[in-house]
Parts: C-alpha cells; structure tokens; sequence
C-alpha cells in the first residue's frame, strides 16, 4: 500500500481476535523526518458525516463496504467483512463515515462482481466527497513529534516524497481497548 493513499491501520485487529469496531488508536512517534516539512495528512470523518447534506447522510447511512483481509494475497479469495459505511464511535456515540481499510482493500455492497478499476474509482469517489464535507489537518513533523490519532475515525495518509532522497524512520504503536464506558 503505498504510503501517499488515504488508509486507517485497522488491519491487525483481526490478528489479534479483536474485532474492527474496538476502539484502536494510533501513535506515532518521529525518529527521523524525512525532510523538513514532511506532512501526514488527517481526515476528520465524524466532521465529514457532520459536512454532508441530508441526502448524502442518508445515502451512506443505507450503503455497506467490503473490507478485505489486508494480509490475503488474492483479494478475490481473501477474507472479508460487511460494515455499514456510518459508523459510531465506541465512546462518544457519534457518527462517521466508515469507508474501509484502503483503496485496494474496500468494496461496496453491490460492487463486487465490477472491476477492481471500478471498485477502486467508486472508493476514491467517497473519499472525495468526504474530502469535500470534513476538515483535514496537515501535520509538519519535527524529529522527536509525538501524534496520536483514533483509527475508528480518521483517515490519514503521509504524504508523498522521494524515498531515494530522503528517510524517514518512525514508530507506531497501537492501542486497543477492551472495556468501553467501564
């Protein structure tokens, strides 16, 4: 997957016997930026719910997406997963657009015997259209930042640079929770 793509870090949940609705966030921390002003883009997806008009809310609220084992070599025969492209997060009850792990790796209800060219517009499609109704954040690194982010409702993409010229070393952990509201 490249690294540019819009995409959440879900994909171990099923590894570890959780299941993809916990609550999973993300930490990041910069060893070595890649380049002074190197960014990693943030969708907000809860203010993209929040951004679309009533139609569109009810458009997605009806839709369902395909997530595919990101481990699974043949997207056709990997494992897979139905959820409803409006999710809800654990904590706070409120709603966001659930559009899947990636490009490569989410296909809508109904889509799945189109062409993976197809899939993959009809993806970039709603990205853009959330896009479009949420708020994104650009975040400069500086060596040594330390950023965390909820998975369940941030898409997030860093964003691209020549990996001939420049490196960049960072460490991401992950943390899940296992009791809500206890």
């Amino acid at each position: 997957l490249p690294i540019y793509l819009w995409h959440v870090d879900k994909q171990l949940l099923p590894e570890t016997g959780q299941h993809e609705e916990m609550p999973y966030v993300a930490i990041l921390h910069m060893v070595n930026n890649a380049f002074h002003g190197h960014t990693t883009s943030f969708l907000d997806m809860h203010m993209a719910y929040q951004g679309l008009e009533d139609s569109r809310r009810d458009w997605w609220s009806a839709q369902s997406m395909w997530h595919l084992d990101p481990f699974g070599a043949n997207r056709d025969k990997c494992k897979r997963a139905l959820h409803s492209l409006v999710g809800r997060q654990a904590y706070t009850g409120k709603p966001f657009l659930h559009l899947g792990p990636s490009i490569e790796r989410s296909i809508l209800k109904g889509m799945e015997e189109d062409s993976q060219a197809a899939q993959e517009a009809t993806w970039q499609s709603l990205v853009d259209e959330a896009l479009a109704a949420g708020e994104v954040y650009d975040h400069v690194w500086e060596e040594g930042d330390l950023v965390i982010w909820d998975n369940s409702q941030l898409l997030h993409r860093s964003n691209p640079y020549d990996k001939s010229e420049h490196v960049r070393r960072a460490l991401r952990v992950g943390v899940i929770s296992e009791e809500i509201g206890r």
